[in-house]
């Protein structure tokens, strides 16, 4: 019930998604004025978010992921 609450009707402000636009287009481009083909990957990296325990996922499970689904050679954004 609770995540079809969210679902439905949380929004992000226009600022927030209009800002959010302008890094993708960017990034977009800049992979495009590369030679690339205008995508890249992305990483959300969080540790310790809304709580005092410490976190279960160390720096070097960040490098495993990374080398499992990033591919080599393209941009990477990472938000945290």
């Amino acid at each position: 019930r609770m995540k079809r609450l969210v679902r439905d009707h949380l929004r992000y402000a226009d600022e927030i998604q209009c800002a959010a636009a302008r890094i993708v287009t960017s990034l977009r481009a800049a992979e495009l004025k590369n030679g690339r083909d205008g995508t890249f990957d992305s990483l959300h990296l969080r540790r310790q978010d809304f709580t005092t325990v410490f976190s279960l996922v160390s720096s070097k499970s960040d490098d495993i992921l990374s080398e499992k689904y990033l591919k080599e050679n393209r941009t990477v954004y990472v938000a945290t």
